[in-house]
């Protein structure tokens, strides 16, 4: 084993069920759908316009957040 080999596996982590976070599942609903689908074709909107010049990268990331405020996709916690 190198050098480098021996340094990984000094800092290898064990993974139990234990150690993992647990959460609820959630569904997907019609409503969260609808939401989803909505909050696409609102950045999809705004993108449009940051494309053609008519907003700003600032104006663009600050409207994203009030779409995902308002829209409040199913996977928002995941969308940048």
């Amino acid at each position: 084993m190198t050098n480098n080999n021996m340094a990984s596996a000094n800092n290898v982590i064990e993974v139990t069920s234990t150690s993992l976070p647990t959460a609820e599942p959630r569904h997907m609903t019609k409503e969260a759908m609808q939401k989803d689908f909505d909050y696409m074709m609102a950045q999809k909107m705004t993108q449009a316009l940051l494309d053609s010049g008519l907003i700003t990268q600032g104006e663009f990331d600050e409207i994203s957040a009030k779409n995902k405020k308002k829209f409040s996709p199913y996977m928002a916690e995941l969308l940048p």
